[in-house]
């Protein structure tokens, strides 16, 4: 039991109308007093019984589990029996309760998680507050509450839907470029609608599974290869995960249409993987150990967020790939790669992807905009909406904010299509 800040108060005038009444004797300042008595009396009174009533809250269930993927929220819902008012108390920052406010005889509650990084979040005890009806006491109660809350990488599911492939080793991920029957257009990728699509290009299917609707995007026939170039670097680990996503889903998506991929990674001036028409196949090889290891850096870390089998499954093909990927580093600069690109540009047009953070990376991302633009391809950049988020203060954030808005308007000005919206939900269309 503690004093509420209006409980101070009230005792703090109560201290004074004694010490006044008793040099003055005063009549009125006395009556006053004893009144402020009956008040704090009734109020503890008051807080007493509800304390007592408070043994026997109960909640239902008392075990809850979630798995929610990093910047989504999920929600919960229990409920709470007892016989007086209650207030929710949730201190953490990944949680919040609806509504805050329990009244007797029972509450129906929601749960609402979510969190921008990956990880394990976990709470066995519900705080809550009783006062007394005129706000002067107060205490806090720990209802037992089992919440384990499971946060995702965002590029996980596209870890898994690539080590599906790979088992698979279909026919479908040939090197041809795959054809949309009657459309004459090329399947790139499936996404969530934007104002201005075609209804035409709807996925039905994914919509009403998902229950977000989503389109198909295609290439013209004119574009007949992909190049992916992707910077590792990030301003933190949710701009690394949102990079890694947008990377691995380029990766999949185009070796599902069957293009033929010319795949580049490098670490600012450092280029670790240069690599020319790479069939579908190796081209996924190469992005699943870049990927991984980031996120996954040690083996049983997948157990977390994977099931069993899956797993299993995911850590063999790991074990498959460490060996060969990581070999794959070579001695190579920037303005080779945009050598090799200029000679990509000139045998057909090609579609470009570049994944990174464009604060970090903005000279190349420049240069590389006018190269394209001057051959005539076509540039998509896939880079994270809010990279402010991993700022280490507001200053900073802000300064980013300023930064990172100029220099979107600069690439579209080069004709670049900027891209900042996750396409997780569209591992169900990529077939």
């Amino acid at each position: 039991m503690r004093l509420t800040g209006r409980g101070w108060k009230l005792i703090a005038v109560l201290a004074i109308l004694s010490i006044y009444s008793t040099l003055t004797s005063d009549f009125l300042t006395f009556a006053a007093s004893l009144a402020l008595i009956a008040l704090i009396a009734v109020a503890l009174t008051d807080f007493l019984m509800k304390s007592r009533k408070s043994k026997g809250i109960r909640v239902e269930p008392r075990e809850l589990e979630v798995k929610i993927k990093a910047g989504d929220r999920g929600e919960l819902l229990f409920k709470i029996y007892s016989e007086t008012p209650l207030i929710l108390k949730a201190d953490e920052k990944w949680l919040r309760c609806e509504p805050e406010t329990i009244l007797p005889p029972e509450s129906l509650l929601k749960l609402v998680v979510s969190s921008p990084r990956s990880g394990v979040y976990e709470l066995s005890n519900l705080e809550v507050e009783i006062s007394d009806a005129f706000g002067v006491f107060e205490a806090s109660i720990m209802i037992p509450l089992s919440l384990r809350v499971k946060v995702y990488p965002r590029v996980l599911p596209w870890i898994m839907e690539a080590v599906r492939l790979i088992g698979e080793s279909s026919p479908g991920l040939g090197e041809a470029p795959g054809k949309r029957k009657g459309l004459g257009l090329e399947y790139l990728w499936s996404r969530e609608y934007q104002p201005g699509d075609s209804i035409r290009f709807v996925d039905w299917k994914a919509t009403a599974r998902l229950q977000k609707i989503i389109v198909k995007e295609f290439l013209e026939e004119g574009y007949g290869s992909v190049k992916i170039i992707y910077d590792l670097r990030a301003h933190g680990p949710v701009s690394n995960d949102e990079c890694s996503a947008y990377f691995l889903s380029a990766v999949v998506s185009s070796a599902r249409s069957g293009l033929p991929i010319s795949l580049t990674i490098k670490n600012g001036d450092e280029v670790i993987v240069d690599r020319e028409d790479l069939n579908p196949l190796d081209a996924l090889k190469l992005a699943l150990a870049h990927v991984i290891e980031p996120h996954f850096f040690r083996r049983w870390d997948v157990y977390e967020f994977v099931e069993p089998k899956s797993a299993r499954m995911l850590t063999r093909i790991l074990g498959e790939l460490g060996s060969e990927a990581f070999r794959e580093i070579v001695k190579s600069s920037l303005e080779s790669v945009l050598k090799s690109l200029r000679r990509i540009l000139k045998r057909s047009k090609t579609y470009v992807i570049y994944v990174g953070c464009i604060l970090i990376d903005s000279a190349f991302v420049k240069e590389l905009g006018s190269e394209v633009a001057e051959a005539g391809g076509r540039l998509m950049i896939l880079t994270p909406r809010k990279p402010w988020i991993d700022a280490e203060s507001l200053e900073e954030a802000y300064l980013m904010y300023q930064s990172h808005g100029r220099l979107l308007r600069a690439l579209e000005k080069l004709g670049a299509k900027i891209s900042y919206e996750h396409r997780l939900e569209a591992i169900t269309g990529l077939a």
